[in-house]
């Protein structure tokens, strides 16, 4: 899943902004960096497209705080702030490859006995799409039923009928995967269907890779709906660390049912880490000795080896990244929205970084945020580049329109 175009009005400090995100030829761009000084609306643009998503995907970061009125912009006077009722939209524009428009339809049929019905109590169903396209439009406040109560805050509105059957595939396809007994087989089928990440500004005071938690419910919770409002429940994330020890147990051959490109996944951490921390490197999840239940992720630099614990927090950053991509499976064909990557990271690290992404998965399309002259540097060389104002000066008071 890809996003073509962008259309927010009256978000944040947005009152209505398009933006693009294909090149002149008419292909969406690996990746795309947003520029722009403090207060230029960077942050809204990729909250907007993570408010209109995650919740019919099934997503949830902890990192981004949940919808509010707050967050409604108003025409007025001081602070923009008025009496006059306005309301969010978001619409945009997206695009399934071949490869995920083959696998969605065999996630659905094989997971069919664990689908929320309609409301006409039938089966979910998959709709075609012209061309891959579909066009999802969510709004703020919600809408009201018939019958007056609101809708659910997930509630989004497609372009074709059912068409946000596409957008709920990725719960389906790890509920399926992970659900006892298991409905969906295929691990393959699981690793072609894109999902939504956000690496949101504060993820740096947990280094917790989050889980797509609405697709893990607890065993035997089959009636479990992430698109009830209600229902979102709140699941404690995997530390990296821990991620990094499954990583290694899969390497060992540890991990029941693994496969061998499992055992694979732990050595593409070490080589895209040394890749963008040179000289820095890390060595694996190891164990002092035979009493060591415990063990710890080693790190390297030149003969010095230490914890994770005692590593950089730039270097905790990078492995934070890491392990987002391989866990609880490897990313692919996937929309990935990172907010200002280079903090805690030396600007050489950043330019590696930039380089090292198209290495993680394949098919993933990256949003990404900055005021970094590095950064944006490297993306108008590459005509990924949105300026949203000069990096010198702060936005002040002018709004983009």
């Amino acid at each position: 899943m890809h996003l073509r175009r962008l259309d927010i009005q009256n978000f944040r400090a947005i009152r209505r902004q398009v933006i693009p995100f294909e090149d002149a030829m008419g292909r969406v761009r690996p990746i795309t960096v947003i520029a722009g000084p403090n207060g230029s609306g960077k942050t809204s643009v990729l909250y907007a497209i993570y408010r209109a998503l995650s919740g019919a995907m099934g997503y949830h970061s902890d990192d981004v705080p949940d919808a509010s009125e707050d967050e409604i912009y108003r025409e007025g006077g001081a602070g923009n702030w008025s009496f006059q009722q306005s309301r969010v939209a978001v619409k945009l524009d997206l695009v399934y490859e071949p490869e995920e428009i083959d696998a969605v339809p065999r996630v659905l049929e094989a997971t069919r006995s664990i689908h929320r019905r309609r409301r006409d109590g039938r089966p979910l169903s998959v709709p075609g799409l012209q061309s891959g396209r579909l066009t999802v439009n969510w709004g703020f406040p919600p809408d009201q039923n018939r019958d007056g109560t609101l809708r659910s805050i997930a509630y989004v509105r497609t372009d074709v009928t059912g068409g946000a059957t596409w957008l709920a595939a990725p719960r389906y396809a790890i509920r399926g995967w992970t659900a006892r007994p298991r409905r969906l087989v295929d691990i393959v089928l699981l690793d072609k269907v894109g999902i939504l990440r956000m690496f949101a500004q504060n993820r740096g005071k947990r280094w917790v890779a989050a889980e797509d938690r609405e697709a893990f419910p607890p065993e035997g919770d089959e009636g479990f709906d992430p698109m009830e409002l209600g229902a979102r429940e709140r699941r404690p994330g995997a530390t990296v660390s821990a991620i990094l020890k499954v990583l290694a147990d899969a390497a060992r051959g540890l991990r029941p049912n693994g496969s061998h490109a499992e055992e694979s996944i732990e050595q593409k951490v070490r080589d895209i880490f040394a890749r963008v921390c040179a000289p820095k490197r890390y060595v694996g999840y190891v164990y002092y000795g035979p009493n060591d239940v415990t063990g710890t992720p080693l790190l390297q630099e030149g003969e010095r080896q230490y914890p994770l614990s005692m590593a950089a927090t730039g270097e905790q950053v990078i492995l934070d990244y890491l392990t987002q991509f391989v866990y609880p499976r490897p990313v692919n064909n996937s929309l990935i929205l990172i907010d200002e990557p280079e903090l805690h990271l030396h600007p050489r690290w950043i330019r590696q970084l930039y380089r090292a992404l198209p290495l993680m998965g394949h098919g993933n399309q990256f949003i990404m945020t900055t005021h970094s002259p590095e950064l944006r540097q490297l993306a108008a060389e590459d005509n990924a580049l949105i300026d949203l104002g000069n990096l010198e000066e702060p936005a002040g008071s002018s709004v983009r329109a």
